[in-house]
């Protein structure tokens, strides 16, 4: 780095200019008052031994340079060193006096590019998308300059040389990769982890670790609560590898699980995800968040008049035009059948009924080819805001929202209405059937759903409930899945078989989370699903999203 190459005025820079210069940046820190500030010639003076160390091509010199002016702040006239950074100040210009005498230490720090093209590839591989890193290392030279090559490769960099600090942004910023050294001076790396993975239990983030050949034991006592290790001396190009492979991965596994097969739009399981961090979330939840339901007008009749087929077609064409005209922070979800959820994080009820109000407008106009001809297709919505309601669970609030759409379309259709108290069901006496060959489960139900004014029944098994729900045509089944002789999805199927049980709706209790048994129960005719264990709040909405509906 600093060795004599034939020119005569480097070498005497090097071992003169910027000994003099630090040793007296380090000699006005030491001495500077209680308050921090620092000699106003200070910034200039850094960004002089910056532009010199770049003129004779001394690269450490200027990095580490370039770190030290991002530590001081200038407030007004005065210059300031905050009292937290000045050690690691101090310990940075130690280090460029080492570094002049000894400069391999500082080299075997700095992450290498071995082969430019890597990151080029990396750059093109992010054009167009935002990803997020989170880098974490005690080692501030490190940590800046590894940041460097990131952000210069097309990454979003939030950077932290505390466990702590680093935790924070984890949970403010839902970060794609997190990247961490195992020196972490705040926090010992088991806690850290156990933390690091409730914040990111519900997401895809890939974790890599960076350390030292002197901490492969670490590494490998910690290898299953990570995702891949690299060591230093750290070559930026392998990083870069691991990271791509660990990205398309994770990118492929959210498709599986977070993307709807036909729309290609969220799906319902993610959009619950984000309604869960968006409501409850410290951070998220004092800032209004509006939430729309979105469900295609006379849907049924296209199915019966131009088939299936056609049916799919309309719900692509509306998913792609709703998903064309919203923000990239907005997120489209299909929740099932033609009904669609649209979040609007951060935005007033107002401001959101603005919106849909004119993409309803927009695409009623729109016209839908099926083949030789083309066909027109409207939508109603009904909106509210976690700020416009007493209530903080993701499920009420969608409740709430489901009562605002379908007074949309009690209203005719063709419309978008914000939730008012005053839409609250009327106060009828509603029959519930539990249905369920667990005595424990049926007697759950029962004394959780008392207190409402609903007519319970219970049945055992799926002979007895056809029979009761015969007699007394519930508005609600609620049927588990799993029983004895006659099953709950035989049981549904005879169900939707008798044009008496036309307008009961059907709520599958299943204690399997598997998307196969989902979408048999929702192919046999359920109207929603539960997976036990359910929260008696939960289900309470969805049946009363379900008489709101029925």
């Amino acid at each position: 780095m600093f060795q004599d190459d034939g020119n005569e005025k480097k070498h005497l820079y090097v071992k003169r200019s910027p000994k003099i210069i630090i040793e007296k940046l380090i000699n006005d820190v030491l001495h500077s008052k209680d308050n921090a500030e620092l000699p106003s010639d200070i910034i200039n003076r850094l960004h002089q031994l910056e532009t010199s160390s770049i003129k004779y091509n001394v690269i450490e010199l200027v990095h580490m340079t370039k770190t030290l002016q991002t530590m001081v702040k200038r407030q007004g006239s005065k210059v300031v060193l905050p009292k937290y950074m000045e050690r690691a100040f101090l310990l940075l210009l130690e280090e460029m006096l080492m570094s002049i005498q000894n400069p391999t230490q500082i080299q075997q720090r700095l992450p290498k590019v071995r082969d430019e093209n890597v990151l080029y590839s990396v750059r093109e591989y992010n054009i167009g998308v935002e990803r997020t890193v989170i880098l974490v290392d005690n080692d501030i030279l490190f940590l800046n300059k590894t940041a460097s090559l990131l952000t210069e490769a097309g990454f979003k960099v939030l950077k932290s040389n505390r466990g702590k600090q680093a935790l924070k942004l984890i949970t403010e910023s839902q970060p794609d990769c997190i990247i961490f050294g195992l020196n972490l001076i705040d926090i010992n790396i088991e806690a850290f982890l156990k933390d690091l993975h409730e914040r990111v239990n519900t997401l895809f983030v890939p974790i890599v670790v960076i350390g030292h050949e002197n901490e492969k034991d670490l590494i490998d006592k910690i290898k299953f609560n990570i995702n891949d290790s690299i060591l230093k001396p750290l070559v930026i190009d392998d990083l870069f590898v691991k990271m791509m492979r660990l990205l398309d991965h994770v990118s492929r596994m959210k498709k599986q699980v977070h993307i709807d097969e036909l729309t290609g739009v969220y799906s319902r399981k993610f959009i619950m995800e984000k309604l869960e961090y968006y409501y409850c979330n410290d951070k998220e939840k004092d800032y209004p968040h509006a939430l729309a339901i979105l469900d295609l007008d006379y849907f049924k009749d296209v199915n019966d008049k131009y088939g299936h087929q056609i049916g799919d077609k309309v719900l692509v064409e509306f998913a792609q035009f709703i998903n064309s005209k919203i923000r990239s922070t907005d997120i489209f979800a299909r929740y099932g059948g033609e009904e669609f959820i649209l979040l609007l994080p951060r935005t007033k009820t107002i401001h959101a009924w603005k919106k849909i109000n004119a993409l309803q407008k927009e695409f009623k106009e729109k016209n839908i080819d099926i083949g030789d001809d083309s066909i027109k297709q409207t939508f109603s919505g009904g909106i509210v805001s976690n700020k416009d309601v007493r209530t903080d669970h993701p499920v009420e609030v969608l409740n709430l929202a489901d009562i605002a759409l379908y007074a949309a379309k009690n209203s005719g259709r063709n419309r978008v209405l914000i939730y008012d108290p005053m839409m609250r069901l009327k106060k009828e006496q509603y029959k519930i059937l539990i249905v369920d060959d667990d005595r424990f489960t049926r007697n759950i139900l029962l004394d959780g759903l008392k207190d409402e004014q609903w007519s319970l029944f219970e049945a055992t098994n799926g002979l007895e409930a056809i029979e009761i729900a015969k007699e007394q045509i519930p508005n609600i089944i609620l049927l588990d899945g799993l029983m004895p002789e006659m099953n709950g999805y035989e049981t549904l199927e005879e169900i939707r078989k008798n044009i008496r049980f036309k307008q009961t709706a059907v709520i599958m209790l299943t204690g399997n989370h598997s998307e196969e048994n989902i979408a048999r129960a929702l192919e046999a005719g359920a109207d929603d699903y539960i997976t036990k264990p359910f929260s008696l709040v939960e289900l309470k909405a969805r049946i009363n999203r379900s008489l709101v509906r029925h």
